[in-house]
């Protein structure tokens, strides 16, 4: 029969869909990244691994910022505070939806440990307590921000060369633009209020 070679052709269209992920399939945790995957670090960074690691970094911001409505001794420190709060609480609301939405559940905490960077290079190792502490405060704040956004920057570069969804893309460079431009405020202020 004039037919016979369809259901090969069909079992190799079934493999190599597969093998690719199929349409609009999303990768899982666990799978080995492909070449095309790697980013200008070296590092592969999974659209879900990087969903569970900015919902947790954002929240580290959130939670420092919240510290510095209490105690900042500078106005726009206290401003700068409730700008992050509100940006990073909206954006930690938008990629739990898709999470939701792509994997069918939201992160748990410690996803930070999937992309190659540790806690002091992702501005992650900041105790709280301290920070709650330190005096003078804004200098503290400032400083541990400023190395808790640049980790930020990183970790959005990798899932902007990586990912394939443009809504992550568009969500990563949104990251980049607004948090460098709070980088180059806060160090401004660092160097008028404390000569650094």
């Amino acid at each position: 029969m004039k037919r016979a070679w369809l259901v090969p052709a069909l079992g190799a269209l079934a493999v190599l869909l597969v093998a690719c992920g199929g349409a609009g399939a999303s990768p899982t945790p666990t799978a080995a990244p492909s070449p095309g995957e790697q980013t200008p670090a070296g590092v592969a960074l999974s659209d879900e691994q990087f969903l569970a690691a900015m919902i947790e970094h954002h929240q580290g911001a959130i939670d420092m910022a919240t510290i510095a409505l209490e105690r900042a001794e500078h106005p726009e420190v206290r401003q700068l505070s409730h700008d992050i709060i509100a940006a990073q609480q909206a954006e930690i609301e938008q990629m739990r939806a898709w999470q939701r939405e792509w994997f069918g559940a939201e992160a748990t905490p410690g996803g930070h440990a999937g992309h190659g960077m540790s806690d002091q290079e992702m501005g992650m190792d900041v105790d709280l307590e301290e920070l709650r502490r330190a005096e003078p405060f804004d200098r503290a704040f400032l400083e541990a921000m400023i190395r808790h956004h640049e980790g930020a920057v990183r970790m959005a570069e990798q899932i902007r060369a990586s990912t394939q969804r443009p809504e992550l893309q568009e969500l990563a460079s949104e990251i980049i633009t607004t948090q460098r431009a709070e980088i180059e405020q806060m160090r401004a202020w660092l160097a008028d209020w404390y000569g650094q």
